[in-house]
């Protein structure tokens, strides 16, 4: 069942008997054969150059705001042709012999992927999958896990045990293998193209170790000595910051950023499900400083409107980062859940229940409602609720709730609340700091008051979360500078409207002194002079035309304020104006490393504080372990990562015992069948500083 709120989208796209059925509203403006592509792009760029939002049109017809202000500019300059199906490909003769067909579909029968077998034959994708379309193929499905092409450099790794400055940053490694990471990758058919050394699963380490051994930043990688992170990887050389760069162009070309994001959550809940179900969502906005007309977002630490980009992140109720959802528009929270629901819905099913937990950034009756009705849960806090409407002390109850082995004791109060457009919802009010009363707002009839408080309250785990990756991974920072310029048809305040409140204000002034001056001449008037009312007014006869004259003119001028929209598109009053959409594809990709490394991170401690034993600072040590020196060695195929235990005997034996645990996982070294066998070094110390420059 569709949604039927007012927030639906404006414009609507839907398939019907082999027909493509465009409405704006509940208007049918364009009905046109479902095999055209040619009038579907004409008719996306009509809707959008007639002044509807870009963003709706664009995710309306399926594409991207990119992909439709590139056709916008193109039918400017070419008009309706530009827009015409082009054949794509060289011009000249036909790379796509029988025979090179023949051979693409026996590859395909091996197991590989469209990608691989367009690296192996020098073709691109496209013409793979038109060969591999076509009835005569009769190519095999493709298995749930393709093989991968292997890299054409295998791998350098000391057969002795070798000196490394950061042996202890493999643990990360190990944890990607056992969260899924790697996999993910391989199940989109990832590739960085013809990889001489350094493949994609080589780049999506570097890029996890950069931020794992806190660099902050890949530009930071030129502060490193080559030879300290390539024996890692198994080069002697680390790839530098211009190496990852084209790599992770290549690689956002190959996968789709939102895809990976959708694949690294379908691997997590594999391997730890959701607790209930229970989904947190919080915006992320990021300042931008460059000099493209970025558009205007809310920044919360400078509280006022900037330039710059936001995003959604999805966390668990532990803290653990789910995924993240861009945001090119800067939308307000209440309008991208939608987006959040389908993202989840593609992975847990159509039918799994699940629940939603956001600020008042996502209070919206429409959306409530909406929620409702398709069976999502939600939980927020109450907006608007004024603080003089106070509960009186005793009517709240002492209440609590089990979770995580500790007992959550909250005084509360329950009740019901009228929000609009979505009637009557569950208000449990609990007593807070300093004696503040809290509403908590919710669709959930199932869960007593205590759990609802504080389900709602581990949403600082998030916001603890956020300020980690942000201080630690810079999920706020740019990666790339490109921009893709469009019309700005966003609505602003309308000039006209208070060029009109200036102009009544006047004129109200002039009446307020026109009556006052009548007042006062019928105050001062002589009894002995005029006797009459009708004397005074023959006598003040242009003073009364003159405020008649003054009340007439305020009632037009009301009239035409009534009548002039309060907000306009901006390109009413700038015909030329411009908004620049930042591009994100490489930055949502990388933001998926992020997080998948955060995880990693947080998963690597938890295992280590099972022994540790200490919630304050056990994400702290087990990040400084990733800086232990140590050695490493193949043979027999297992990869032995000897590291020099830290120095505190309570953090040495946490960390025998992590190693203990990560080796009985059997984990992998990259994407390789290389094990990985971590060690702590017995009786060793620190190698010298000349041993760590010895290249092997």
């Amino acid at each position: 069942m569709g949604p039927d709120w007012k927030a639906m989208p404006l414009v609507g796209v839907q398939t019907l008997d082999g027909a493509r059925v465009v409405r704006v509203a509940a208007t049918v403006v364009a009905c046109y054969p479902a095999a055209d592509p040619g009038m579907e792009r004409i008719t996306a760029v009509n809707l959008a150059e007639a002044g509807l939002k870009a963003a709706h049109v664009a995710q309306a017809f399926g594409v991207t705001p990119q992909h439709l202000s590139r056709l916008r500019g193109r039918a400017r300059q070419q008009g309706s042709a530009g827009l015409a199906t082009r054949p794509r490909g060289p011009k000249g003769p036909s790379r796509l012999t029988p025979p090179t067909q023949r051979r693409i579909q026996r590859l395909r029968a091996q197991g590989l992927t469209v990608a691989a077998i367009a690296e192996r034959i020098g073709v691109s994708v496209g013409s793979v999958s038109h060969v591999l379309r076509q009835p005569a193929a009769m190519q095999p499905p493709l298995p749930a896990l393709a093989p991968v092409a292997p890299d054409p450099t295998p791998p350098v790794l000391p057969a002795t045990p070798h000196p490394v400055p950061h042996a202890g940053a493999l643990l990360l490694v190990g944890a990607l293998d056992a969260l899924g990471v790697f996999q993910a990758f391989r199940t989109l058919g990832a590739s960085v193209g013809r990889a001489w050394r350094y493949d994609w699963a080589r780049t999506v380490a570097v890029v996890a170790l950069v931020f794992g051994l806190r660099l902050r930043s890949i530009e930071r990688l030129k502060t490193l000595l080559p030879s300290a992170l390539g024996p890692l990887l198994g080069c002697r050389r680390a790839p530098g910051a211009q190496t990852v760069r084209m790599k992770l162009v290549a690689l956002a070309e190959r996968v789709d950023p939102q895809a990976l994001h959708r694949e690294l959550l379908r691997a997590l809940l594999a391997h730890t499900p959701v607790w209930e179900q229970c989904y947190y969502v919080d915006g992320h906005f990021a300042a931008y400083h460059g000099e493209h007309p970025a558009p205007a977002g809310w920044d919360p630490h400078r509280r006022l409107a900037a330039p710059g980009h936001s995003d959604a992140f999805v966390h668990d109720i532990t803290g653990r980062a789910l995924f993240a959802l861009h945001l090119p528009c800067n939308g307000a929270l209440s309008r991208v859940l939608p987006q959040i629901v389908a993202e989840i819905r593609a992975v847990v099913g159509p039918t799994t229940p699940f629940t939603l937990v956001f600020d008042r950034g996502g209070f919206s009756g429409d959306v409530f409602r909406w929620l409702t009705a398709a069976g999502i849960g939600f939980l927020t806090y109450l907006k608007g609720r004024a603080a003089k409407r106070r509960v009186p002390a005793h009517r709240f109850a002492r209440r609590w709730w089990a979770f995580e082995g500790r007992r959550r004791v909250y005084w509360c109060h329950e009740r019901r609340t009228r929000v609009a457009q979505a009637g009557r919802l569950r208000t449990v009010l609990f007593r807070g700091a300093k004696d503040a009363q809290v509403p908590v707002l919710t669709n959930r009839t199932d869960w007593p008051a205590p759990q609802l408080v504080h389900v709602l309250q581990c949403r600082w785990r998030q916001e603890n979360s956020l300020k980690y990756l942000v201080e630690h991974y810079a999920i706020d920072q740019l990666i790339q500078y490109g921009a893709d310029a469009e019309r700005d048809t966003r609505r602003v305040a309308n000039p006209a409207r208070r060029a009109l409140r200036d102009r009544l204000t006047g004129l109200r002034q002039e009446l307020a002194a026109g009556e006052a001056a009548l007042g006062r001449a019928l105050t001062a008037n002589a009894e002995g002079r005029r006797r009459t009312v009708r004397g005074l007014k023959i006598a003040l006869a242009p003073l009364r035309r003159r405020v008649a004259a003054l009340a007439g003119q305020i009632g037009r001028w009301e009239t035409r304020l009534r009548h002039t929209p309060a907000r306009v598109p901006r390109t009413a009053l700038e015909p030329r104006a411009r908004r620049a959409i930042l591009q994100h594809d490489r930055r949502h990709l990388v933001t998926a490393i992020k997080l998948a490394a955060y995880d990693a991170e947080r998963w690597l401690g938890q295992r280590f504080n099972q022994t540790y034993r200490q919630a304050k600072d056990y994400l702290t040590m087990t990040a400084s372990l990733f800086q232990q020196p140590g050695t490493l060695h193949l043979a027999d195929g297992v990869l032995r990562v000897r590291i020099l235990p830290p120095a505190d005997r309570r953090v040495a034996a946490a960390f025998r015992a992590l190693c203990g645990d990560l080796n009985a996982r059997k984990l992998r070294w990259l994407n390789t069948d290389i094990r990985l066998h971590f060690e702590p070094a017995v009786n060793q110390t620190a190698p010298s500083a000349g041993e760590l420059l010895t290249e092997f």
